[in-house]
């Protein structure tokens, strides 16, 4: 029993090991050890010390390193941001002080006060751009202006689909008051959810933004969905 348990708890040692900074040199480690043990099998005739080398070569090459399960929360306190979105993918148009971003890059958008933060989700986690959302003229999701409706549960219950809809994809697009205009694409069943999250919130920032400057009250709505 004592052998059973001891490999259940080096399972969670070896997430942590792996979601650390250094375990891309452990991989090329075990990768070059790897290596040496197909190599001496080459010079011994050493069949069995052959295949230990090669599974260990593609240990080494499939076990990537993890992903930790707080980067989303520890790039939201990096930035200093008061709210964190999943942004899609950008899918036409352009971005203030936009750097470069390849095709179908995931992107996170995070709001920091009247602030609109584009960052990829893959990455150092820079930002790539940054947009006042009080300068944003519209807000369309699959090509409807966006506006925050209430929808009681008991009114409109849920709705078991027939069929998994991962193919669906609903666009955003932000629309600036000097007329640019920015398209994103969120896919899968929840896309439109995805899509209408992320425009409430971008919609709720700026009425109260608004708000807080000129000092008159705005109704602000939550969406259920």
């Amino acid at each position: 029993m004592y052998s059973f348990f001891w490999v259940i708890l080096l399972l969670p040692r070896m997430r942590r090991l792996r979601r650390g900074p250094h375990w891309n040199r452990i991989r090329v480690v075990a990768g070059l050890a790897g290596g040496a043990l197909i190599a001496g099998a080459w010079f011994v005739a050493g069949l069995w010390l052959g295949v230990a080398g090669g599974l260990v070569v593609l240990t080494s090459l499939a076990v990537t390193r993890a992903r930790d399960p707080d980067h989303e929360r520890k790039l939201q306190a990096r930035h200093g941001a008061d709210y964190l979105l999943n942004g899609g993918v950008l899918a036409s148009g352009s971005l203030p002080g936009l750097r470069p971003l390849g095709l179908k890059q995931r992107l996170y958008f995070l709001i920091r006060g009247a602030e609109l933060l584009v960052v990829p989700a893959e990455g150092p986690g820079d930002v790539v751009s940054t947009i006042d959302i009080r300068q944003v003229a519209e807000i369309l999701v699959a090509g409807e202006p966006y506006l925050p409706i209430y929808v009681s549960e008991a009114k409109d219950p849920p709705v078991r689909e027939t069929s998994v809809m991962t193919g669906n994809k609903t666009e955003l697009q932000l629309t600036l008051e000097r007329g640019q205009t920015t398209c994103f694409q969120y896919q899968g069943a929840f896309s439109k959810h995805l899509a209408e999250t992320a425009a409430h919130a971008i919609y709720s920032v700026r009425g109260l933004v608004r708000e807080a400057e000129s000092g008159e009250s705005q109704a602000l709505f939550q969406i259920v969905g």
